[in-house]
């Protein structure tokens, strides 16, 4: 709602399934879930060592299990798109996916600091990614604030 209220249920799906080729992968691959987690703070380099050790990517096989599912174009952009620094690269994408996109990026980083407690300020990559959502969704520090603090409804 901080960000974009008309995209609520886009956010939801994307949400949803943005991490879907991770189960995939884990399920098929003996080893995944060890790589996955060791490569969690290197976000930018994590899709071409993974390409490079299991020559397909999570995020390939999410986005295409989402068009297999019907899921509107923009969300199965998004959930590819999730793992590029920034979205707003080609001038062909519409801005619904880049917000998307940016918002997944936003919420991964939220996640891992707030919930995971890994020290996502400490990794070059992780704060990349972080600026380059906020850029592309123009937040301000009282927006990232309100969104951060909103967080602490949803930990168990």
């Amino acid at each position: 709602q901080e960000i974009e209220d008309d995209l609520a249920g886009q956010f939801y799906l994307a949400g949803l399934f943005h991490l879907v080729g991770v189960y995939v992968l884990q399920k098929t691959i003996p080893d995944y879930m060890e790589f996955y987690i060791d490569h969690q703070l290197h976000p930018i380099t994590f899709a071409l060592k993974e390409k490079e050790k299991y020559g397909v990517t999570n995020f390939a096989v999410a986005t295409l299990l989402a068009k297999s599912w019907g899921l509107p174009y923009t969300i199965c952009n998004a959930i590819y798109l999730q793992q590029t620094i920034f979205a707003t690269y080609d001038k062909k994408i519409d801005p619904d996916t880049i917000t998307l996109a940016s918002t997944l990026k936003l919420a991964k980083y939220f996640v891992y600091k707030n919930i995971s407690l890994l020290p996502v300020e400490d990794s070059v990559e992780c704060q990349l990614c972080y600026n380059a959502a906020v850029s592309e969704l123009m937040l301000n520090d009282d927006n990232l604030k309100e969104i951060e603090g909103s967080i602490e409804d949803f930990v168990i």
